[in-house]
């Protein structure tokens, strides 16, 4: 598995308590896909498994954002138990 650079952002160790939100935007012409869906996944578990951000005072949402979705991730993005749009 190729290691997953990180993109334009910094995460800083937050202050004790609170929320946190990472958003991961994709240009127009990018159609998400489970490709995409697996790196912000992945950015989500290197946030899990820093020591720094072990506060569970603090929670996090990690959102990815884009335009159009493939077929293979507009199945799980449309389930009748989630919001729409909620793949995971």
């Amino acid at each position: 598995m190729a290691k997953i650079k990180p993109g334009p952002f910094r995460i800083r160790a937050p202050p004790s308590g609170g929320h946190h939100l990472v958003v991961e935007l994709k240009r127009p012409g990018v159609v998400l896909g489970m490709a995409e869906v697996s790196r912000i996944s992945s950015y989500a578990e290197a946030v899990m498994s820093d020591d720094r951000f072990r506060d569970p005072a603090v929670t996090w949402d990690f959102w990815l954002v884009g335009n159009a979705v493939d077929n293979a991730l507009r199945q799980p993005a449309h389930q009748t138990d989630r919001v729409p749009g909620r793949a995971g």
